[in-house]
């Protein structure tokens, strides 16, 4: 009888083990993911401030040589 319940008890450990592994795996999939996302997030955002660092650029000049023509 007893052997029964040390496989038993040997078999649901292994089991909590596994599901442990398995969330842990989830988690991690589910994290790369997220990173692949914020990733791509990040390289719009960066784009959108190239552009207006150009715009802004561009406005300056402009400001600069409205400032000039008035002198």
């Amino acid at each position: 009888g007893g052997q029964m319940a040390g496989d038993f008890a040997k078999e649901c450990n292994d089991l909590e083990e596994n599901i442990n592994w398995l969330n842990i795996s989830m988690s991690v999939i589910i994290y790369q993911e997220h990173i692949e996302v914020l990733e791509e997030e990040n390289a719009e955002l960066q784009q959108q401030v190239v552009v207006l660092k150009k715009r802004l650029k561009y406005y300056k000049k402009l400001v600069e040589e409205d400032k000039e023509i008035n002198k």
